[in-house]
């Protein structure tokens, strides 16, 4: 089910790039016929941000993200794996944290019609809710690598890597 979901955000995120490009390209080529269509700008905000928040989970379940080990490198193996399960269940927390009150940021902006302060006067809570879908996305990501993680017994495995004892 993850590997669908996370395939669901990638092709989103993508639709979002496109769009990204194609209202810059609308603004480009406008100003240079002399054409302006309000908004543009705005939108390619809007799709750039949802772009960013689709593209976060599937980036986790993939191993693509960043990850810093300075410091987890110079622990021996089996401490580094407890220090990584710490860190996907706090990780898991968060995002949970985050995606309700992302929810929440949507839900108001719907009840209370809350638009765009921008000449395009868009309602907020649709250009919201796919910063609410990448981070729902995200937090399952999380309590998938949690889940992994017990389902192991406490043993980390990175995503496209295998874990010799």
């Amino acid at each position: 089910m993850m590997h669908r979901l996370n395939q669901c955000a990638t092709t989103l995120s993508g639709v979002m790039m496109v769009l990204v490009f194609a209202m810059i390209m609308i603004g480009v080529v406008g100003r240079s016929v002399g054409f302006y269509l309000p908004g543009t700008d705005a939108f390619a905000g809007y799709a750039m941000a949802g772009a960013g928040f689709l593209a976060m989970g599937p980036a986790l379940a993939r191993g693509e993200h960043l990850r810093v080990s300075v410091l987890t490198d110079l622990l021996p193996l089996q401490y580094q794996s407890k220090l990584y399960g710490l860190v996907v269940v706090v990780a898991m927390v968060f995002s949970a944290i985050i995606a309700y009150f992302a929810f929440q940021l949507v839900l108001k902006s719907f009840q209370y019609n809350d638009i765009s302060t921008q000449n395009d006067a868009t309602p907020l809570w649709i250009v919201q809710v796919p910063m609410f879908l990448g981070l729902a996305v995200l937090w399952g990501n999380f309590a998938h690598l949690c889940l992994e993680y017990w389902r192991r017994g406490g043993v980390w495995q990175q995503a496209g890597e295998t874990h010799h004892e």
